[in-house]
């Protein structure tokens, strides 16, 4: 029994020994790269949701993006929307910006398609999207005031126009 505890001791022994003998090192910043599967237009197929996807290779071929921007000017005059843009057949229309420089009101300014309100504006100012607001195809996108009186604005509506998939 002495010789196997003995034994044991001396194999702990020169374990620890070999142990200390070692060089061990911990990075002090570690990095991971998240990897996602996304299509030509950069929606995510597989993988997390990234905050912000830029497609590197697109393959030639590919439906290309074009820029889109409306001004309105409803300064004076009495209709009761003011028709912003009319988004082409075969192609969305993703608004990222948009610019109220006059307005007659304080009230909110709605955005809309015929599926209803997709945006409120909140008066006079500007805002970016990074996502940016969706409009489907043939859809004509109108502002309204949200009480239904005449919106008088002077305003700037830009973004860009994708092919459907």
């Amino acid at each position: 029994m002495r010789k196997l505890v003995v034994g044991v001791l001396f194999g702990f022994l020169a374990a620890a020994t070999a142990a200390w003998a070692l060089e061990v090192t911990f990075p002090t910043r570690s990095k991971a790269q998240a990897r996602v599967i996304v299509d030509e237009l950069g929606n995510v197929l597989f993988g997390a949701m990234p905050a912000k996807v830029e497609v590197t290779n697109l393959p030639s071929g590919c439906g290309t993006v074009e820029t889109a921007s409306a001004v309105v000017d409803q300064i004076t005059g009495s209709a009761v929307s003011a028709n912003v843009l009319t988004v082409p057949a075969g192609k969305r229309f993703i608004l990222t910006d948009y610019t109220i420089a006059d307005s007659n009101t304080s009230e909110p300014l709605v955005l809309s398609d015929s599926g209803g309100a997709r945006l409120i504006v909140s008066g006079v100012g500007s805002s970016r999207f990074e996502s940016g607001v969706s409009f489907g195809p043939g859809e004509t996108i109108v502002l309204t005031r949200s009480n239904g009186m005449t919106p008088q604005f002077r305003g700037t509506f830009m973004g860009r126009l994708e092919p459907v998939s």
